[in-house]
């Protein structure tokens, strides 16, 4: 079984031009993101306890992972989620940010082409 993955993974990996590291790391200073949701409006950070309770109200409990079952027991686990449809990370400098943040993690890993 071992042969079976290994060999069709060294000939792929033979087949690397640009070798990269396994990780990419660095500092950079960076702005945070306005933050809007749907219902709730610009969320503050840190977060108020209003905005706290009103994140709540337009979100609906989040099941999690146990073994191989999606599981939704508040008795064990109070957790909320927001789809992502229903909010939104804005600004310039956030923007320009993650776009070097992206740019540099693609160097390091040794990524061509484009990295949008």
């Amino acid at each position: 079984m071992t042969t079976q993955v290994c060999t069709p993974l060294a000939k792929i990996l033979d087949k690397i031009e640009q070798p990269g590291d396994f990780c990419a790391s660095g500092r950079l200073a960076i702005h945070p993101p306005a933050l809007d949701v749907e219902g709730v409006g610009r969320v503050g950070l840190p977060l108020p306890e209003v905005q706290a309770r009103q994140l709540i109200e337009v979100a609906e409990a989040a099941p999690y992972g146990r073994g191989t079952e999606t599981v939704l027991d508040q008795d064990y686990r109070r957790t909320w989620q927001i789809d992502a449809s229903r909010f939104s990370l804005r600004g310039e400098a956030w923007r320009r940010d993650l776009d070097e943040i992206v740019h540099r993690a693609a160097q390091g890993l040794g990524v061509k082409g484009e990295t949008e």
